[in-house]
């Protein structure tokens, strides 16, 4: 028997030992005969991994049941959000539900690909943020990931959560630190808004926090149940890490950061002489994951923007802003592009 199996299987048992009415929302798993006739609409290849977890239960709790997922998938390739890559299956939505929800405000998904994989890299896709956030490694650890968090209780998983917090917050406190001392008065405004936050949010930790020891606390910061299971981490956390900075003749700036686990490349950030960001990308496992590059300096536009991802198939969006006699900066171009052929251009009527 797989992890994978033996992982459901603790799960569904935890439940019926705690929560008995969650133990029989699963469905009956499907055939691999009835899994294939489910997907075989989709352009890409799902994972062995996939397929165990739906011919084990065919969703209905954690997870969607398949013929729900492949439904989200095509409302999602026809929707709002830009960065959609058609090679992400939503299986479950931000609360890690077994149906969509009403307000739903994103989803976990797996990527597909090409060919049948032996696991599922997944993604947490935020519809208020552009960036895709890598969940977990597999499915496997994210359902290890959910034991986890069931077998050592909710009061430990407040505290880990306010453990994390507090290392956010002593983040944002050293990047202040680092700031140059403003010099106008909306600035000092909002140097000062943050400083007060910082000291709301300290406060309303130690008060959860009291009668931990500092060694408890250090415990439960490495100890993360997420960091555990996805030891790549967030790719986008990547401002703590190590930084190198080039200084160019021309000006400009390189900025390249290391994971402190790996080692590895985590981000490369260039700046033009005058300081604004012309490319940011984000690496996962060392390569490229997520890519923006803005430029003001093409003579055909105002603004060009290029917004790439490599997770499943390379997709990319080009947006292209003029100025018009208004004034107004206005989109004239959007163009998508999907393995480096272009699938989708819309043109603008502007002045």
């Amino acid at each position: 028997m797989t992890i994978l199996l033996e992982t459901l299987n603790e799960i569904k048992k935890w439940h019926q030992q705690n929560n008995p009415e969650f133990s029989n929302l699963w469905q009956p798993g499907l055939t691999k005969y009835e899994i294939e006739e489910i997907i075989k609409v989709l352009p890409f290849r799902l994972s062995k991994e996939l397929y165990e977890l739906y011919e084990w239960g065919n969703g209905g709790y954690l997870y969607f049941p398949l013929e729900v997922a492949v439904q989200e998938y095509y409302k999602m390739e026809n929707s709002f959000y830009p960065q959609w890559n058609p090679y992400w299956l939503p299986i479950t939505d931000d609360l890690g539900s077994g149906y969509p929800t009403e307000d739903l405000k994103g989803y976990s998904v797996v990527v597909g690909d090409k060919e049948i994989q032996d696991t599922s890299l997944m993604l947490y896709i935020d519809f208020q943020s552009p960036e895709p956030d890598v969940w977990y490694p597999s499915i496997t650890n994210m359902m290890l990931a959910i034991l986890d968090k069931y077998q050592m209780g909710s009061q430990r998983n407040d505290i880990e959560y306010y453990v994390q917090y507090r290392s956010m917050i002593d983040d944002l406190q050293a990047s202040l630190e680092q700031c140059e001392e403003p010099t106008k008065d909306w600035q000092h405004l909002a140097l000062d808004l943050t400083r007060n936050l910082i000291q709301q949010a300290n406060t309303g930790i130690d008060q959860y926090l009291r009668g931990l020891s500092t060694e408890e606390i250090e415990i439960y910061a490495q100890g993360s149940v997420h960091k555990k299971y996805n030891p790549g981490g967030n790719y986008l956390s990547i401002w703590h890490h190590r930084k190198e900075v080039v200084e160019r003749p021309d000006g400009s700036k390189v900025e390249t950061r290391y994971d402190p686990d790996t080692g590895m490349i985590s981000g490369i950030e260039i700046h033009s002489p005058t300081g604004e960001t012309k490319e940011l990308t984000y690496y996962y496992a060392g390569k490229p994951a997520y890519r923006t590059t803005h430029s003001y300096e093409r003579s055909d536009c105002y603004h060009y923007i290029r917004v790439e991802n490599w997770f499943g198939v390379h997709d990319v969006e080009e947006t292209i802003t003029v100025m018009c006699k208004d004034g107004w900066v206005r989109t004239k171009t959007v163009r998508r592009y999907i393995d480096d052929n272009l699938v989708k251009e819309i043109n603008y009527a502007v002045d």
